[in-house]
Parts: C-alpha cells; sequence; structure tokens
C-alpha cells in the first residue's frame, strides 16, 4: 500500500523501509517511484539499472525486462514496445511511473491495482 504524499509503505501489513519521494500528483495524474514499485513486487535493487545518459530505467525479473525512459510514452516490456499514455518524469533523484501505467510494465504479474481516492491510496495486490 502506497499513500500519496508519504514516504512510508507497506507490504502485506507491514511497514517498508521509508522511501527517500513520496508518491505525488502531477498533471492531475498520481506517480509513484519506480523503484519502490519494484521492490513491492518482489525485485531487488540489484536488479534495476539505471542510464544517466539515456536516461533510461531497465528492470530485470527473470528472464523478463522493463525498460522505460524518462519522457517517452513508449516502454519495452521484454523487448515489445508497449505505447503510454503519459510519460515517466523525475523528481528529486528518482523515475516516478503514473500508477495507470503499472500493470502494462508488469502485465505478467497478473496484478490488480486498487486506487482509494477517499484516502489517496494505492493498493498493489499480486
Amino acid at each position: 500500500v502506497f499513500k500519496l504524499n508519504s514516504k512510508n509503505w507497506t507490504e502485506n501489513g507491514v511497514a517498508q523501509a521509508k522511501m527517500d519521494m513520496a508518491p505525488k500528483a502531477m498533471n492531475s495524474r498520481v506517480y509513484l517511484p519506480l523503484r519502490y514499485i519494484a521492490n513491492a513486487l518482489g525485485i531487488d535493487s540489484s536488479k534495476i539499472d539505471w542510464n544517466q545518459k539515456t536516461k533510461t530505467v531497465t528492470i530485470y525479473k527473470g528472464s523478463e525486462t522493463v525498460k522505460v525512459t524518462v519522457g517517452s510514452k513508449t516502454m519495452y516490456v521484454n523487448g515489445k514496445a508497449v505505447s503510454m499514455d503519459a510519460a515517466p518524469r523525475v523528481s528529486g533523484q528518482r523515475v516516478m511511473l503514473p500508477i495507470s501505467q503499472i500493470k502494462k510494465a508488469f502485465a505478467s504479474e497478473n496484478i490488480q491495482l486498487n486506487w482509494d481516492n477517499a484516502n489517496k491510496e494505492l493498493t498493489i495486490i499480486r
């Protein structure tokens, strides 16, 4: 569970290490730090690469890869181009991904996203 504007998050009701960047609203969308989305899906930080020159994040999970580039509305999932309706952005030191794009990026995970607008919380169920 991730809460808008909070650096705290939980997994199965257990508090996790505090994030260094909170989920935030930008341009009428909620963005989450991509690293912490991956961590919530069981992907170790050592499986996340950042290319400063190209502004690209590559995430490896087994034989699968997800690649997003800051400012680009095209992500690559296992080498296949996937269109996004909003591009990843940088906020602070983190690449932020709109929550609406999480299912596209991690389609093989068969995850469910529940947005609670009243509490401004996103629950990722896997």
